[in-house]
């Protein structure tokens, strides 16, 4: 009777570690580890129903399981991409000339020039050498787009001491948010009806992306100030309630 709580406690501990790693990849590698997971799973009960001389009762667990996950992949999936989404979906950052968005779970950086000489490009469609042309033309006109540049340059893969090595001749702009920004900085979606994000799930969008735009992390001071704004910002919602 021990035994079989143990292995209980066991399974529901692996069970939530599971769904949590869950939470750090891109929706290609959860699907990918969900599909080994079941695998993995399978194939234990089968050991299991060996050892023990239950085999036929195992052999209807994995025909349920295959079922499950026949429904599970074509319905599941889907459901828990809408959640994963609320608790972590893609951080975004604007100015006039440029906006970036960052998977607050993973490590997807993409932007898209909004107006100017590579209007309506991807940062992704841009060489290094207009890379550098179109941060250094930020760093004249707009601080703003600069910043919000420097953490994409940084995405790709180039440190302070190569070619974008050079600084902001002033301080960042203005860093307060006002709500709509603050949804779209942590990850929720501003035009949706039903974004009001729980206490939790804020203080959980905020270490994660302080995580990645700290700028010990490869960030910069203006990013990590907007995020912390926006967390201010909607945590004050729940001071005043």
């Amino acid at each position: 009777m021990i035994l079989k709580l143990i292995l209980a406690i066991a399974i529901i501990i692996a069970a939530f570690s599971f769904m949590n790693s869950l939470k750090k990849l891109t929706p290609a590698e959860r699907r990918s580890r969900m599909l080994k997971g079941i695998a993995v799973a399978v194939i234990i009960g089968i050991v299991i129903g060996a050892f023990t001389g239950r085999v036929p009762i195992v052999a209807g667990l994995v025909a349920l399981g295959a079922t499950a996950m026949k429904f599970g992949l074509r319905w599941g999936l889907p459901l828990m991409k809408i959640w994963f989404a609320k608790t972590g979906g893609n951080a975004t950052f604007r100015s006039q000339y440029l906006v970036v968005t960052i998977n607050v779970s993973g490590s997807d950086v993409q932007g898209k020039i909004l107006k100017g000489e590579f209007e309506g490009k991807t940062l992704n469609e841009l060489s290094d050498e207009q890379l550098k042309q179109l941060h250094q033309f930020f760093n004249d006109y707009d601080k703003k787009s600069y910043y919000i540049l420097s953490a994409y340059i940084r995405s790709r893969g180039f440190t302070q001491n190569q070619q974008y090595q050079q600084q902001a001749s002033t301080p960042p702009p203005s860093t307060q948010t006002s709500r709509e920004e603050a949804l779209e900085i942590l990850g929720f979606n501003s035009n949706a009806d039903n974004q009001n994000p729980s206490k939790k799930e804020i203080i959980q969008a905020h270490r994660q992306l302080m995580s990645k735009l700290h700028p010990d992390k490869g960030g910069n001071d203006y990013l990590a100030a907007k995020v912390n704004a926006a967390r201010e910002t909607l945590l004050r919602e729940f001071e005043n309630a």
